[in-house]
Formats: C-alpha cells, sequence, structure tokens
C-alpha cells in the first residue's frame, strides 16, 4: 500500500518575467515501512 504517490509532478520557480521548470513529469511513490532520502548538493532547494 502506498502512504504517499505523485503523478507527474511539475515545479516552477518565478523570477520576474522569467520561469524555470525544475521538476517536470516525476512520478514517485513510497510505500509503507519504505525509507526515502532526498539528496543533492548544498543550496540546490532540497
Amino acid at each position: 500500500m502506498n502512504i504517499i504517490e505523485v503523478k507527474n509532478l511539475v515545479k516552477s520557480f518565478k523570477d520576474g518575467p522569467d520561469v524555470t521548470t525544475v521538476l517536470k513529469g516525476i512520478d514517485f511513490n513510497a510505500r509503507r515501512g519504505e525509507f526515502v532520502a532526498v539528496m543533492g548538493r548544498s543550496g540546490a532547494g532540497k
């Protein structure tokens, strides 16, 4: 059984007239009892 399910996630940031898409079309699920970590370099916006 999934406790978290994400389908077709899109995340964008607007800076004045500019739009930067940082995630596009992300699918993800986590099941009960699984451990999940978000990793990336310092300053990456985790």
